[in-house]
């Protein structure tokens, strides 16, 4: 019984590490295919017609990368100890089970990923006219 806790905690570390290591991976991804279509073409993967070009650097990319796929695998290997301490340590402070520390922890690298590509492609001039503007909201302004 033990055996079998300790081997699925295990694994729940070391999907949340192949998880955020394959995000990193695919952050720096969309970041290089962002930033070459900027560079080429002085205009960002949104604006009209540019879409095609971002996608096929991306996925030039991502082929390319995807030989890698066994090195991510074993570094979230190597690295499972340090999530399932994570998980055990969001499970003592939350008081909850291992379900909802799982999703927690997962919702947080979902979070801080998108933050951090969407950082580095602004602060890397990924948007060379300005940042779009915010759409409109559907209510009146307070």
């Amino acid at each position: 019984l033990v055996r079998d806790v300790t081997v699925r905690l295990s694994l729940a570390g070391a999907f949340a590490a192949y998880g955020i290591i394959s995000n990193l991976n695919a952050g720096v991804l969309v970041t290089i295919a962002w930033l070459t279509v900027v560079k080429q073409t002085g205009l960002t993967p949104i604006d009209p017609d540019q879409w095609p070009k971002f996608l096929a650097v991306y996925a030039g990319l991502y082929l390319t990368t995807n030989l890698l796929r066994p090195v991510r695998l074993t570094l979230a290997l190597t690295v499972a100890p340090f999530f399932n301490r994570a998980l055990e340590g969001i499970q003592r402070v939350l008081r909850c089970n291992k379900a909802v520390a799982f999703g927690i922890m997962l919702a947080g690298i979902a979070v801080s990923s998108f933050t951090c590509i969407s950082l580095a492609i602004v602060l890397c001039g990924g948007f060379p006219n300005g940042l779009p503007p915010l759409p409109r909201m559907p209510w009146p302004n307070a």
